[in-house]
Protein backbone atom coordinates (compact mmCIF):
# COMPACT_ATOMS: atom_id res chain seq x y z
CA UNK A 1 0.00 0.00 0.00
CA UNK A 2 1.32 3.46 -0.89
CA UNK A 3 1.26 5.98 1.99
CA UNK A 4 2.36 9.63 2.13
CA UNK A 5 5.56 10.86 3.79
CA UNK A 6 6.07 14.42 5.03
CA UNK A 7 8.88 16.96 5.11
CA UNK A 8 9.18 19.50 7.91
CA UNK A 9 11.13 22.72 7.45
CA UNK A 10 11.53 25.73 9.74
CA UNK A 11 11.47 29.38 8.67
CA UNK A 12 13.72 30.38 11.58
CA UNK A 13 16.57 27.86 11.30
CA UNK A 14 18.03 25.26 8.94
CA UNK A 15 15.81 22.39 10.14
CA UNK A 16 14.73 19.91 7.47
CA UNK A 17 13.24 16.63 8.61
CA UNK A 18 11.52 13.72 6.87
CA UNK A 19 8.69 11.92 8.68
CA UNK A 20 7.24 8.54 7.72
CA UNK A 21 4.16 8.27 9.95
CA UNK A 22 3.24 4.64 9.31
CA UNK A 23 4.56 1.13 9.51
CA UNK A 24 4.68 0.01 13.14
CA UNK A 25 1.80 -1.28 15.23
CA UNK A 26 2.13 -0.42 18.92
CA UNK A 27 0.46 -2.56 21.59
CA UNK A 28 0.14 -2.63 25.37
CA UNK A 29 0.79 -5.92 27.14
CA UNK A 30 -1.87 -6.63 29.79
CA UNK A 31 -1.17 -8.38 33.13
CA UNK A 32 -3.03 -11.51 31.96
CA UNK A 33 -0.62 -11.89 29.01
CA UNK A 34 -3.02 -10.65 26.34
CA UNK A 35 -2.48 -7.34 24.56
CA UNK A 36 -4.47 -4.41 23.19
CA UNK A 37 -3.83 -1.81 20.53
CA UNK A 38 -2.05 1.35 21.67
CA UNK A 39 -3.56 4.35 19.90
CA UNK A 40 -0.46 6.35 19.03
CA UNK A 41 -0.49 9.99 17.91
CA UNK A 42 1.83 12.04 15.75
CA UNK A 43 3.67 14.83 17.51
CA UNK A 44 6.67 17.13 17.61
CA UNK A 45 9.34 16.24 20.16
CA UNK A 46 11.44 19.13 21.43
CA UNK A 47 14.22 16.81 22.64
CA UNK A 48 14.50 15.01 19.27
CA UNK A 49 13.78 18.25 17.37
CA UNK A 50 11.71 16.18 14.97
CA UNK A 51 8.27 14.80 14.25
CA UNK A 52 7.64 11.34 15.62
CA UNK A 53 5.24 8.95 17.25
CA UNK A 54 3.96 9.82 20.70
CA UNK A 55 1.99 8.10 23.38
CA UNK A 56 -0.95 10.42 24.14
CA UNK A 57 -1.80 11.72 27.61
CA UNK A 58 -4.02 9.18 29.40
CA UNK A 59 -6.08 9.78 32.54
CA UNK A 60 -8.92 7.78 34.11
CA UNK A 61 -11.31 10.70 33.52
CA UNK A 62 -10.41 11.15 29.84
CA UNK A 63 -10.79 7.40 29.22
CA UNK A 64 -14.17 7.32 30.98
CA UNK A 65 -15.33 10.36 29.01
CA UNK A 66 -14.31 8.71 25.74
CA UNK A 67 -16.02 5.45 26.77
CA UNK A 68 -19.34 7.22 27.54
CA UNK A 69 -19.16 9.17 24.26
CA UNK A 70 -18.57 5.95 22.27
CA UNK A 71 -21.39 4.13 24.10
CA UNK A 72 -23.78 6.91 23.10
CA UNK A 73 -22.47 6.82 19.54
CA UNK A 74 -22.89 3.03 19.42
CA UNK A 75 -26.46 3.27 20.75
CA UNK A 76 -27.36 5.83 18.06
CA UNK A 77 -26.00 3.79 15.14
CA UNK A 78 -28.28 1.56 13.06
CA UNK A 79 -27.83 -2.13 13.80
CA UNK A 80 -28.23 -5.11 11.50
CA UNK A 81 -30.96 -7.46 12.52
CA UNK A 82 -33.34 -10.15 11.41
CA UNK A 83 -36.35 -7.85 10.99
CA UNK A 84 -34.37 -5.16 9.20
CA UNK A 85 -33.10 -7.70 6.69
CA UNK A 86 -36.65 -9.05 6.15
CA UNK A 87 -37.86 -5.60 5.19
CA UNK A 88 -34.96 -4.81 2.90
CA UNK A 89 -33.12 -2.47 5.30
CA UNK A 90 -29.47 -3.40 5.07
CA UNK A 91 -26.48 -1.51 6.40
CA UNK A 92 -24.02 0.03 3.99
CA UNK A 93 -20.34 -0.97 4.09
CA UNK A 94 -19.56 2.33 5.85
CA UNK A 95 -22.24 1.70 8.49
CA UNK A 96 -20.91 -1.83 9.13
CA UNK A 97 -17.33 -0.55 9.39
CA UNK A 98 -18.34 2.27 11.74
CA UNK A 99 -20.32 -0.13 13.94
CA UNK A 100 -17.39 -2.57 14.02
CA UNK A 101 -14.83 0.18 14.82
CA UNK A 102 -16.88 1.66 17.66
CA UNK A 103 -17.56 -1.79 19.09
CA UNK A 104 -13.82 -2.71 19.03
CA UNK A 105 -12.97 0.56 20.80
CA UNK A 106 -15.68 -0.13 23.42
CA UNK A 107 -13.95 -3.46 24.10
CA UNK A 108 -10.48 -1.85 24.24
CA UNK A 109 -11.13 1.10 26.56
CA UNK A 110 -12.08 -0.89 29.72
CA UNK A 111 -8.88 -2.94 29.34
CA UNK A 112 -6.86 0.26 28.97
CA UNK A 113 -8.67 1.76 31.99
CA UNK A 114 -7.64 -1.27 34.03
CA UNK A 115 -4.04 -0.90 32.86
CA UNK A 116 -3.92 2.85 33.59
CA UNK A 117 -5.63 2.47 36.98
CA UNK A 118 -5.80 5.68 39.00
CA UNK A 119 -2.73 7.34 37.54
CA UNK A 120 -2.29 9.96 34.86
CA UNK A 121 0.10 8.89 32.14
CA UNK A 122 1.74 11.94 30.54
CA UNK A 123 2.22 12.24 26.79
CA UNK A 124 5.71 11.19 25.71
CA UNK A 125 7.88 10.70 22.65
CA UNK A 126 8.28 7.03 21.72
CA UNK A 127 11.77 7.66 20.32
CA UNK A 128 13.46 9.29 23.33
CA UNK A 129 10.86 9.18 26.14
CA UNK A 130 10.70 12.99 26.55
CA UNK A 131 7.49 14.53 27.87
CA UNK A 132 8.14 17.71 25.87
CA UNK A 133 5.86 16.87 22.92
CA UNK A 134 3.23 18.73 20.93
CA UNK A 135 0.51 16.62 19.29
CA UNK A 136 -0.66 17.33 15.73
CA UNK A 137 -2.91 15.58 13.23
CA UNK A 138 -1.72 14.78 9.72
CA UNK A 139 -5.28 14.68 8.33
CA UNK A 140 -5.22 18.50 8.14
CA UNK A 141 -2.32 18.57 5.68
CA UNK A 142 -2.52 17.58 2.04
CA UNK A 143 -0.29 18.04 -0.94
CA UNK A 144 -1.11 21.72 -1.58
CA UNK A 145 2.34 22.92 -0.60
CA UNK A 146 4.01 23.90 2.66
CA UNK A 147 1.45 24.53 5.42
CA UNK A 148 2.37 25.96 8.85
CA UNK A 149 1.80 23.84 11.95
CA UNK A 150 -0.37 25.43 14.67
CA UNK A 151 2.64 25.91 16.97
CA UNK A 152 6.09 27.47 16.63
CA UNK A 153 9.31 25.48 16.36
CA UNK A 154 10.15 24.94 20.07
CA UNK A 155 13.92 25.21 19.58
CA UNK A 156 14.08 28.52 17.67
CA UNK A 157 10.56 30.04 17.59
CA UNK A 158 10.33 29.89 13.79
CA UNK A 159 7.34 28.67 11.81
CA UNK A 160 7.29 24.91 11.24
CA UNK A 161 6.06 24.04 7.76
CA UNK A 162 4.78 20.62 6.72
CA UNK A 163 4.56 19.36 3.16
CA UNK A 164 3.78 16.01 1.60
CA UNK A 165 7.08 14.62 0.30
CA UNK A 166 6.06 11.62 -1.74
CA UNK A 167 4.79 8.13 -1.20
CA UNK A 168 6.17 5.15 0.68
CA UNK A 169 5.39 1.48 0.27
CA UNK A 170 4.85 -0.47 3.48
CA UNK A 171 4.25 -4.08 4.32
CA UNK A 172 3.07 -5.49 7.64
CA UNK A 173 5.45 -5.06 10.56
CA UNK A 174 5.59 -7.00 13.84
CA UNK A 175 4.09 -5.10 16.78
CA UNK A 176 6.12 -3.14 19.31
CA UNK A 177 4.97 -3.54 22.92
CA UNK A 178 4.98 -0.50 25.22
CA UNK A 179 4.87 -0.05 28.98
CA UNK A 180 2.82 2.84 30.34
CA UNK A 181 5.12 3.87 33.16
CA UNK A 182 8.25 4.60 31.16
CA UNK A 183 7.28 4.25 27.49
CA UNK A 184 10.17 1.89 26.80
CA UNK A 185 9.80 -0.62 24.03
CA UNK A 186 9.64 -3.90 25.89
CA UNK A 187 9.86 -6.56 23.23
CA UNK A 188 9.41 -7.09 19.54
CA UNK A 189 7.93 -10.40 18.41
Amino acid sequence: MSLPTYTFTCSGCSLQSLFVPYGIAYRYKLPDGSDIEAKIANGWCTACDAAGKMQPHLTPDSLQEKFVKLKNQFAAQPKPGFFNSLFGKRLSDEEYWSLYSVNKELERIPKLQELVGNRAVPARCLTCGSHSVEKFSLTEYGSEGPVPLPFAHPNCGGTLLIEEAGRWMSGPQPPVFLELHDSKRVERT
